[in-house]
């Protein structure tokens, strides 16, 4: 499903919720599934992935804390990598994602990411407010 995901975190460090809200949402294909599955392993694996195929964001060991009015908080590892090659060294982060439920646009009684944009408080689809989160 198609979500805006906002980062509460930034290199470990919780942000200010005002601050948090002013920061655009990466918008993308929200998925969690199990990290490994031939194994008794039953950690999950967070992945947003842009329309375009591009990944915009993992997190490790993710667990969903809250699932309220289309919105989700999820919590987990997130994953850096330090340069743009695959063998690359990654730096692994605490992070917590506020996951807004997004439509395409056209869909009766729904509105698209773009249209609230940097001030998603306006939008109308209901959820919770990142000042919550403990």
């Amino acid at each position: 499903m198609l979500y805006a995901v906002y980062r509460l975190y930034e290199a470990g460090r919780k942000l200010n919720p005002d601050y948090a809200k002013l920061q655009p949402p990466l918008c993308g294909e929200l998925t969690v599934k199990r990290r490994f599955f031939n194994s008794t392993d039953t950690s999950l694996l967070a992945q947003l992935i842009a329309p375009n195929g591009e990944g915009l964001g993992v997190l490790l060991g993710a667990k969903v804390l809250r699932i309220e009015g289309g919105s989700l908080l999820i919590v987990g590892t997130e994953v850096k990598p330090r340069r743009q090659s695959q063998k690359s060294s990654c730096d692994y982060y605490p992070q917590r994602w506020l996951c807004k439920l997004a439509v395409s646009p056209g869909q009766p009684g729904q509105e698209s990411p773009a249209k609230f944009g940097k001030d998603w408080r306006s939008a109308s689809l209901g959820g919770f407010n990142p000042a919550d989160d403990d």
